[in-house]
């Protein structure tokens, strides 16, 4: 997603600031004790401080790529199965059989697959949304 330097200095003042980011085909990450986004290859340099310092009213419209957190990926989980005497768990390409032990399983199943459901259903939510 890009925004602006103008609007990347709103989400920093509104305390909202995406942790990783990048600017002029640079990774920037920020860091809350300081305010401010530093270089991921030379944590001694500052976006601000350093890159912007000066020229900051030419550069408000410059464009800003919000990066994706680590753990903002979403991982397509299919539906949990039971065959057999094993639950089959298939995430993507993989497929994984864990025997059942217990009629608990039943109901663990049916509640994870629920979750699941809710997450499909939230990802495809959030995707529209980033289209508009």
């Amino acid at each position: 997603m890009e925004i602006t330097v103008y609007e990347l200095v709103g989400l920093i003042k509104d305390g909202k600031a995406p942790k990783n980011i990048e600017y002029n085909l640079h990774k920037w990450i920020w860091d809350s004790n300081y305010d401010e986004y530093f270089s991921a290859t030379d944590s001694s340099y500052g976006l601000f401080q350093n890159e912007l310092n000066g020229i900051l009213p030419k550069s408000l419209n410059d464009k800003v790529e919000i990066l994706p957190e680590e753990n903002d990926g979403w991982e397509d989980i299919e539906e949990f199965e039971i065959v057999g005497c094993n639950v089959k768990i298939k995430i993507g390409d993989n497929e994984t059989f864990i025997p059942t032990e217990s009629l608990i399983i039943d109901y663990v199943l049916a509640k994870v697959n629920q979750l699941i459901k809710n997450q499909k259903y939230l990802k495809e939510k959030l995707e529209s949304k980033d289209v508009l």
